[in-house]
């Protein structure tokens, strides 16, 4: 199908080549998640946050550490092995929302809080005295329901799973605050995203953050407005989402969509700009890569033709992500 490529070399982006062209490429350090990559960029620091409270962190960002938050993902338990759900149906979503909403009424003694987004992803935030430690996606795993120490836990799952013929929304990723606060090595940042994981962390360290509805053609256009007075991360997940859904074709006519309209909004104008791989999944098995992945920094009027292309193979310096926010904003 892609010619024993990845998709990312096949795909036709004459714009990005462009900039890999003219300007500073390089590569990072296999990372195994957003998660990992961005805390590592911004704080500079070997630090890890769980996922649950970063995503709890943008819907109600006045959290304390009596807190518990885990990230929700749709699943079936077939045979105790979870199978992760990416593509569910519009009937299927609405079902399992009703269901959840349901579980949670019969559940308000422990005051639990359900926060809901995307294609029934979510965040479960609640006050506990311990946290459970669950199998994270994309892999299948092995789960018994019945041994799950947490009795608000097991309800919010089996419950909800009763309403639905198997289906409910898994938690992972949970943990509490961090003790110590965490720091960015700037603030002169904004951060841009649909992503509740990107804007958690950005409120977490104090950032400003912009939530965007649609994810291409508004967040650039908020990205230029933002330009003249600070400096913008721009996050695009969607890519990530589509490889995890194992679809390969629809990830490149994405690219190929992000390379036109980065050519749209940002030829001719004098900024500098940088694009970045955050890490490596598979759009054929839908599991994260442990490999090197490639970025790219050019400043100056992007118009020019290609001779490089930007890909996992691109030449170029190996960083950690730690040391790699100045060479993004040119402050070494």
């Amino acid at each position: 199908m892609l010619k024993n490529k990845t998709v990312l070399e096949t795909a036709d982006k004459p714009f990005i080549d462009g900039i890999a062209s003219k300007g500073f490429c390089g590569r990072i350090y296999p990372q195994n998640s957003t998660r990992s990559f961005l805390l590592k960029l911004l704080t500079g620091q070997r630090i890890l946050v769980p996922r649950g409270i970063l995503e709890a962190f943008h819907f109600k960002p006045y959290l304390n550490k009596q807190h518990v938050a885990y990230r929700l993902s749709p699943a079936i338990l077939n045979r105790k092995k979870i199978m992760w759900i990416y593509n569910l149906t519009y009937k299927a979503k609405l079902r399992l929302m009703k269901a959840v909403t349901n579980t949670l009424k019969s559940m308000k003694e422990v005051k639990a809080e359900v926060f809901l987004y995307g294609n029934c992803k979510g965040v479960l935030l609640l006050k506990d005295l311990q946290v459970s430690r669950f199998p994270p996606p994309p892999s299948p795993s092995l789960f018994d329901p019945d041994e799950i120490e947490s009795k608000t836990l097991k309800k919010f799952i089996i419950e909800t799973a009763k309403k639905t013929n198997g289906m409910f929304l898994m938690p992972w990723g949970g943990g509490r605050l961090p003790i110590n606060n965490l720091k960015p090595k700037t603030r002169s940042l904004a951060i841009i995203s649909k992503s509740p994981l990107t804007l958690g962390l950005g409120k977490l360290l104090g950032l400003k953050t912009i939530k965007i509805s649609s994810w291409l053609n508004e967040g650039l256009t908020s990205s230029l407005d933002n330009l003249p007075s600070t400096n913008v991360l721009f996050h695009i997940e969607k890519t990530d989402e589509l490889s995890h859904m194992k679809l390969p074709l629809l990830k490149l006519s994405t690219i190929e969509k992000i390379d036109r309209k980065l050519k749209e909004k940002m030829e001719g104008k004098n900024i500098r700009v940088s694009l970045v791989v955050d890490h490596g999944t598979s759009s054929i098995t839908g599991e994260h890569l442990e490999i090197k992945t490639p970025f790219c920094v050019f400043e100056g009027k992007n118009s020019f033709k290609s001779n490089v292309e930007f890909q996992e193979g691109t030449d170029g310096c190996c960083f950690h992500p730690e040391k790699l926010l100045e060479v993004l904003l040119n402050e070494n």
